[in-house]
């Protein structure tokens, strides 16, 4: 019997950065959403998780900011390469949500900054 030689890898790969206000270049404390996904959101908000999008092929990846601005989000990788959208939303103390974006393409086992300034 002959021998086998393999590697046991990660397929996630992390997504992190830092948010801002791009005017002031201040960090957002309050806490802002993001999601990274595949595909494009073309809404001002937020898609609504509801039945349509739990049973769509659609995968969202989701998680909020810390008082430092920051945040970290694990996402499916691929050794060829995966493209995410990472959008974040921000309500500013005056009730006005704007939304921002940027992307990134990740391998599995890699990790990528996306800052994301409003």
């Amino acid at each position: 019997m002959g021998s086998y030689n393999f590697q046991v890898t990660t397929g996630l790969a992390n997504i992190s950065g830092t948010v801002k206000v791009n005017a002031t270049n201040k960090i957002i404390t309050t806490g802002v959403l993001i999601i990274a996904t595949t595909a494009s959101i073309s809404t001002t908000l937020p898609p609504s998780i509801d039945a349509t999008v739990r049973s769509g092929s659609t995968v969202y990846y989701s998680t909020a900011t810390d008082s430092n601005g920051q945040y970290s989000i694990l996402v499916r990788g691929h050794a060829a390469g995966t493209v995410y959208n990472v959008y974040g939303w921000y309500t500013n103390i005056a009730g006005t949500t704007s939304k921002s974006t940027g992307s990134t393409t990740v391998t599995s086992g890699t990790s990528k900054t996306v800052n994301i300034n409003f």
